[in-house]
């Protein structure tokens, strides 16, 4: 009888003492977590203006009133370091954003290779997405990379994007070639997801199940 006191006391104690406690700890870590994640996020200055035109020279018709979490990135798909890094990568967004209609890759290529470009929207199954749109590129890496706001510490590397919020405004660039900041760069657009988006995810998530 005392054993099954003691082990009911013990388990009340999980229950009101243990579980609140980790779950507190759980939050506040959380909490602190996106605290500094957000404070990465900086105004860094209005992102580019792009072409009215893709790089096929197809009007594009895009509603300015519908504002998009952007990355922006000099791309050479004739550049073989750049398609191993950076060309994963966006093939991989393309497939993981497929979905949602709150982000867009905008790739400015060089105009000399059409070829290469065709040959890499084959390769990853891209010639159709709509999350992703080429540009031709009036200036070359370097140039665009200064418009994008990176910083001199990268700014001739290869793999460098730039990352902006739905007013326009760049906010952060990482260099692809460090896993890592891939990885930070895809935290950062989770946290720019805009509010409307946002709100519409909750409430599905309270939703009941229809009977």
């Amino acid at each position: 009888m005392k054993n099954r006191n003691i082990w009911a006391v013990l388990l009340m104690l999980v229950l009101l003492v243990v579980f609140p406690a980790m779950s507190y700890v759980y939050m506040k870590n959380g909490f602190e977590y996106q605290v500094k994640s957000r404070a990465e996020l900086q105004d860094l200055g209005t992102a580019m203006s792009l072409p009215s035109n893709n790089y096929w020279g197809d009007s594009l018709v895009l509603d300015k009133t519908d504002k998009k979490v952007s990355l922006f990135a000099y791309f050479d798909p004739s550049d073989q370091e750049n398609t191993a890094v950076s060309g994963k990568y966006f093939g991989e967004m393309v497939e993981q954003f497929k979905e949602i209609d709150w982000f867009r890759m905008n790739l400015l290529v060089p105009q000399n290779a059409s070829n290469a470009l065709t040959a890499y929207t084959q390769e990853k199954d891209i010639e159709k997405a709509t999350n992703i749109i080429f540009y031709p590129a009036q200036q070359d890496r370097q140039a665009i990379n200064q418009t994008l706001h990176i910083g001199a510490d990268v700014l001739n590397a290869k793999n460098c994007v730039a990352l902006a919020d739905t007013n326009g405004i760049v906010v952060n660039y990482y260099d692809l070639a460090d896993g890592k900041q891939y990885v930070r760069m895809m935290e950062h657009i989770s946290l720019l997801r805009p509010l409307e988006e946002k709100k519409k995810a909750e409430a599905l998530f309270r939703r009941e199940p229809d009977l």
